[in-house]
Order: C-alpha cells, then structure tokens, then sequence
C-alpha cells in the first residue's frame, strides 16, 4: 500500500524527533493492525495554494501512491481572505496590495506574488497575541464575504486534484484544516472554510482533524507537538480502517519511508 501525504511543514517539522512525526507513527500502526501489508509512505509539500495543483501532479508523477492525502494548511489560506494583503515585491521591499477579487468575485486568478511563500515563512514570527492587526484585516474579509470566494477557488483546485487521481485509477482523501490557536479570526476562518468546503464536496472524503484543540499544540499555536502527531496519526489510522483501504497489489514487499 502506498500513500501519499502532502502538506507543509507538518511533514518535515523542525523540533520534533522522526519517531514523534505522525507519519512514522502510522506505518507503525499500519505495520502493527496488519503484518501481512507492507506500507510505503511518501511525502509531499506546497507552499500556497496557487501551486498545488502543479505540486500535486509532479508528486503523483513521481511517487504513484496508491492513495493521495491532502492537507490543507492554514498559513496560505490566510492571504485568501485578507482585504489587504502584504507580499515580498522583491529587493527587500514589502508591498501591500487589495484582494485581487475584492470587486469581481468571477475572478479566480490569483497573483503568485502575494502567496510566494517558503515552507519556513511560517516560522520567522513569535507568537503574537491572539487578537491583532491580521485578525482586523480578517474580520473585514468575513465582512466582504471572501471565505465563499476562497471556497469557490479552493473547490476548483480540489476537484482538479481529484479529477487527476481518478483518471490514474487512485484514491485521494481531503484532510480539513486544522485549529489555528494563535490567531482568533485565524481559527474561526479555519473552521468556516471546513464547513464550507464540506458541504460543497461530492465524492471526496473528508477527513476532519479540526476538534485536535490548542492542548494538542506547540506553545506557538501553530504546529502540533507529539501527542497531537500521534491523535492525527490515529485518526488517519481508523479512517483507513474503516474505508477498509487496501491495495493487495503491493504486498508483500519491503518497508520504505519516502520523501520529496
């Protein structure tokens, strides 16, 4: 059985030993509930959602997994629904610029300079306090209605995912967006845009992972510390259980962790 997981810096996070990552944990699991299956895993990244869909298709072009799993991140989806939003204009210099679909919702292009982001951008920061000058510029997206924008934009990537994986015979799974404890409209547009994007989706399973609460979270409310790696490892493990997620065809071989 080969699985792929994309996502950010969850799959490659500084600070936290390999046997904590959930990704080590679940081959465990899987290894464990059934000896006879071998389990490959490989992951995958992106940095913002203008680029998935390319990132996916080069990392199913070059790890054919079985099953797709794809995380979706809350650092890119913030620039999705700020009504001002600060980008690197290059040479140092920091711009600002209004959401490119402020005064037409048709528009579905997104300019890659204000979301061209490091895996590391997430990290240059302390926490801040949980209510600022970010959550003032969400609160006036909500406002301006962009989360069903963003919904909209999010689907069609989505979807372009799936159509992919389907026509090359592979399964793939949505993995929700997780809380965002750092930020307070941060994480009320997480949890909208999962609930949006829920009742949107139509043959896609979607894995939820939003009740890991700030308890299961590093002190800078952004990643999860081991025991939320191993609750996320043990979810996916009764989601492929319960799917009863099996590939007889790759059995047996021998155990390997992949990355990109």
């Amino acid at each position: 059985m080969k699985l792929g997981f994309m996502g950010g810096c969850l799959n490659n996070q500084a600070g936290l030993a390999r046997e904590q990552a959930y990704y080590y944990i679940l081959r465990e699991m899987l290894k464990s509930n059934s000896p006879e299956y071998d389990t490959a895993i490989s992951l995958g990244f992106y940095t913002s959602y203008d680029q998935l869909p390319q990132a996916a298709t080069n990392f199913i072009q070059a790890k054919s997994p079985d099953m797709l799993f794809l995380f979706l991140r809350p650092f890119p989806l913030m620039a999705l629904n700020k009504l001002w939003i600060k980008y690197d204009a290059g040479n140092n210099v920091m711009a600002r610029q209004w959401h490119p679909a402020l005064f037409n919702r048709q528009n579905m292009n997104w300019p890659p300079m204000l979301t061209n982001y490091t895996l590391d951008d997430v990290t240059t920061e302390p926490r801040r306090e949980k209510f600022g000058l970010r959550d003032m510029n969400l609160l006036g997206g909500l406002f301006a209605r962009l989360p069903a924008w963003t919904t909209t934009y999010l689907l069609n990537e989505i979807n372009a995912i799936n159509s992919l994986c389907t026509s090359q015979n592979r399964k793939m799974a949505l993995i929700s967006l997780p809380q965002n404890p750092e930020s307070l409209l941060g994480n009320y547009v997480c949890r909208l845009t999962n609930t949006m994007l829920k009742a949107r989706l139509h043959n896609i399973p979607f894995i939820d992972i939003y009740f890991m609460g700030e308890k299961y979270f590093e002190s800078d409310g952004i990643h999860y510390n081991a025991a939320g790696h191993k609750l996320l490892a043990e979810t996916l493990v009764d989601y492929i259980n319960s799917e009863a997620i099996v590939f007889p065809q790759t059995l047996p071989s021998t155990s390997q962790m992949q990355s990109v």
